[in-house]
């Protein structure tokens, strides 16, 4: 047996507690990272261009008399969203959690709390901007995803309903239904609503090809057909 001095015990012993303390540090970062309010610069370059002009950005909020912050851009993104564009902060922030969701080996937890509060930021969209802002479509379908994620089927589906009734040409709203409802084996809602999508967008892609595995799916000899508590659950 090979002996070991105290001192090279010592020193083995504190290059373990050197390497797990690291982990636990960097674990911590992560941590910290994740749950953070702020924007990272990195972030930002992924969201969308006007982000940056809201009153969370470096030019603050609005003032003065015309209502404008000191963004060199800001007349056009009130121009285009009205005054509800000083609100669309919340909006990136919820945008923001949306892409921390993509982060690789997050906790139960973590996914918990970053829908949870993505939900909220686009929840104070819906109750304090007009419906009829230009992104109020795409906040609703945000919300809807947010839900699906958290398999909180009722408040998706209404969610993604409200997104089409606001705009009855917006794919993505037809989509993520048509998928959580294939998911459930309720095809003929799903064929019926991709349908309907594609009667406001013809030959679009991503239903066709939803349709398309509707009908794979109940060629395939599973029943299209559903009992009508099942069929309920989710909710249209």
């Amino acid at each position: 047996m090979v002996k070991t001095s105290p001192s090279s015990r010592w020193l083995a012993l504190a290059a373990t507690c050197f390497g797990l303390c690291g982990a636990v540090q960097t674990a911590t970062a992560q941590e910290g990272d994740i749950r953070a309010k702020a924007v990272t610069a990195g972030e930002l370059a992924l969201l969308p261009e006007w982000c940056v002009d809201t009153q969370d950005g470096p030019y603050g909020g609005p003032e003065g008399g015309e209502g404008l912050n000191r963004s060199p851009r800001a007349r056009q993104w009130v121009s285009a969203m009205g005054t509800d564009f000083w609100n669309m902060h919340h909006y990136c922030r919820g945008l923001r959690d949306m892409l921390r969701l993509q982060r690789a080996g997050l906790s139960k937890l973590d996914t918990e709390m970053l829908t949870g509060r993505a939900i909220n930021e686009f929840e104070y969209i819906i109750s304090t901007c007009k419906s009829t802002m230009p992104l109020m479509p795409e906040v609703y379908l945000k919300k809807g995803e947010m839900h699906l994620m958290r398999n909180e089927l009722p408040a998706a589906s209404q969610a993604l309903e409200i997104s089409r009734k606001l705009k009855p040409d917006y794919w993505p709203a037809y989509d993520r239904w048509v998928a959580a409802l294939i998911g459930l084996k309720q095809y003929d809602r799903a064929r019926a609503l991709a349908q309907e999508g594609l009667g406001y967008i013809p030959n679009q892609p991503n239903l066709t090809a939803r349709l398309a595995a509707i009908n794979a799916a109940a060629g395939r000899g599973s029943s299209p057909r559903v009992s009508a508590a099942a069929a309920s659950r989710p909710g249209r």
